[in-house]
């Protein structure tokens, strides 16, 4: 229970949205964790106001935040605040998308990150998204990412396939990882994993 001496000394809500528009970092980033600390939902209508302002840090630390908080009755305007300003606030929007964990927006991250694949834009906040999500609607996707050129993005479609954890992408990033098994060797490997792991 917090003392009536510390509650005096913590900043009123009010104030710590504000201090989300100031210059210095430190400042921000202490404002940012009292905020994700108090977790409350009363808060969220003020956050809003910030990510629709015109400061981007201050944008994006609200952002955050709201990921943070985790209530998916935002998801509606973190979607309209993505696609705004020629995608200025996309990533940010796309991770507090997987910390809110609504699987319900698989769909729309899958469209995102095939538009964004196709243009050759930054994937890998979108692909770590899906992983956190745990979908395996993303596995398909995935495992054709795992082929890019482009080690960086390959390797975090193999992370995101690991949290998936289906068979079929198992499967996938066991062929990546050792491109000389064939997919019933690569079957056979998950078998005896799943048998060691029963007799643990």
């Amino acid at each position: 229970m917090v003392s009536n001496k510390c509650a005096e000394n913590t900043p009123a809500t009010p104030d710590l949205i504000k201090a989300l528009y100031s210059q210095s970092l430190r400042r921000r980033l202490d404002a940012t964790e009292m905020l994700v600390q108090r977790g409350d939902n009363t808060i969220i209508p003020a956050l809003v106001d910030v990510i629709y302002s015109d400061q981007l840090e201050a944008r994006c630390a609200a952002i955050f935040i709201l990921g943070q908080i985790g209530d998916a009755t935002i998801i509606p305007i973190l979607l309209d605040v993505m696609h705004i300003e020629n995608g200025l606030l996309e990533g940010p929007v796309v991770i507090a998308l997987g910390d809110i964990g609504d699987i319900s927006i698989v769909p729309d991250l899958l469209q995102l990150l095939r538009d964004n694949y196709r243009i050759g834009t930054g994937v890998r906040d979108t692909i770590k998204a899906l992983g956190q999500l745990g979908d395996a609607r993303a596995v398909p996707d995935l495992i054709e990412i795992l082929n890019d050129n482009n080690d960086l993005v390959a390797e975090a479609a193999a992370q995101a396939l690991i949290k998936i954890a289906t068979t079929e992408a198992w499967v996938a990033v066991i062929k990546f990882r050792h491109p000389e098994m064939s997919t019933s060797e690569a079957l056979a490997a998950i078998e005896n994993w799943r048998r060691d792991q029963e007799e643990i």
